[in-house]
């Protein structure tokens, strides 16, 4: 594997002492030094995730002993092999050490760890771990010739360990001595399998008799609140009526009744003619102003009318109507009215229209065409009766 730190790219000389040193030169050091950082931390974290592959044998320079002293070392090496036939060997005469320990002092493994050997300093043999339970190393040896039977025995002997072949039925010999009783096997694992439920015991006797009434207990302190109030009852029957009393003494004279109405009017003579002051507003007058302002003063400017509210003219209100019908090709009509912007000519001047303010409105003679119904003469012509030519 290459590493990736470079110490060349470092200047051991920079900066140099009582001379001005340039900044870019400080950059350049300093990014030169934060490579070098970069790569050995990917170099350790390439370390930390690579195989190492070993041809031949391996030495240490002395003597190792691992998990010694107060702190200990766990050691977990991966041995890869290129086949299935391939083993590890030990060179030398000496032996391997396994771990060692007691019964009680079994790790606790799950079935991911089947393989696992130890040597139980109990028993004392290798044991191994299945992925389930614990079991004595080394195959289980050929059943021996059955020997003389002895007198029956009332300690039941160890269990031996399971899974070898039934050997053959030896010949029954003679009836020997009782043996000696051999070594009590080893403990079997403990099964995790809860044993089943014991008989239900009987019914003990029913309810003691009720202990005697204790003293009553000191009255507590007054509430201040008031309790709901209860529902109203019934009213009651009425009851008889009362004598009747005396009759009291005649009133004063009432007041003096209202005036009778009075006769009818005698009929209304024949209306004589009105008369009008000169200039005064009428509808029998005809009347000319400047300009005319209506609950509020007038603005002054020739042919303004100003007032503070509605100024109504003609009518819209069904109720006022009779004979209505729809206007025809309504829409058509209306795209033949042009709306212009426009100023007052010379003629409009004659008739007091003076002002230059440019105006938006429509052509009289426009309307007329497609609604003669809503249009009439102009002032300067119903004299001469020009309609419009």
């Amino acid at each position: 594997m290459t590493s990736r730190i470079d110490p060349s790219t470092i200047n051991p000389n920079f900066p140099v002492s009582d001379q001005d040193n340039s900044t870019q030169g400080f950059r350049d050091n300093f990014s030169s030094i934060q490579n070098n950082f970069a790569g050995a931390a990917t170099d350790i974290t390439n370390l930390q995730n690579t195989t190492v592959n070993l041809i031949g044998p391996v030495y240490t320079s002395s003597a190792v002993a691992l998990g010694t002293g107060t702190t200990g070392i766990n050691l977990t090496t991966q041995f890869l092999t290129s086949n299935a036939t391939t083993w590890i060997t030990f060179p030398g005469t000496g032996g391997f050490m396994p771990p060692s320990g007691t019964t009680a002092q079994r790790p606790i493994l799950t079935t991911g760890n089947a393989g696992v050997i130890r040597y139980n300093t109990d028993f004392s043999y290798i044991e191994y771990y299945n992925g389930t339970n614990w079991y004595p190393a080394g195959p289980t040896g050929p059943t021996g010739s059955l020997g003389p039977t002895g007198p029956s025995s009332i300690v039941t002997g160890p269990t031996g360990p399971g899974g070898g072949p039934t050997g053959p039925t030896g010949v029954v010999g003679p009836t020997g001595r009782t043996g000696a009783t051999g070594n009590t096997g080893p403990t079997g694992p403990t099964s995790t399998t809860p044993g089943p439920t014991g008989i239900q015991g009987p019914t003990g006797p029913g309810v003691g008799a009720t202990g005697p009434t204790g003293s009553p207990g000191a009255t507590g302190p007054a509430s201040t609140i008031t309790g709901p109030s209860g529902t109203a009852g019934a009213t009651g029957p009425t009851g008889p009526s009362g004598t009747a009393g005396a009759n009291g003494a005649s009133g004063a004279a009432g007041p003096t009744g209202p005036t009778g109405a009075i006769g009818s009017n005698g009929s209304i003579g024949p209306t004589g003619p009105t008369s009008y002051a000169a200039n005064s507003l009428n509808t029998a007058n005809n009347y000319q102003m400047n300009s005319l302002g209506v609950g509020v003063a007038a603005d002054g400017v020739t042919g303004d009318i100003i007032a503070t509210g509605n100024i109504t003219a003609y009518y819209s209100d069904r109720r006022l109507k009779k004979n209505i019908s729809t206007i025809n090709n309504a829409l058509r009509k209306i795209t033949q009215i042009s709306g212009v912007m426009f100023q007052a000519n010379e003629l409009a001047a004659k008739y007091g229209y003076e002002s230059d303010k440019v105006q938006a409105g429509v052509i009289a003679q426009e309307i007329q065409a497609v609604m003669p119904e809503i249009t009439t003469l102009a002032p300067f012509d119903i004299a001469t009766d020009a309609h419009w030519s």
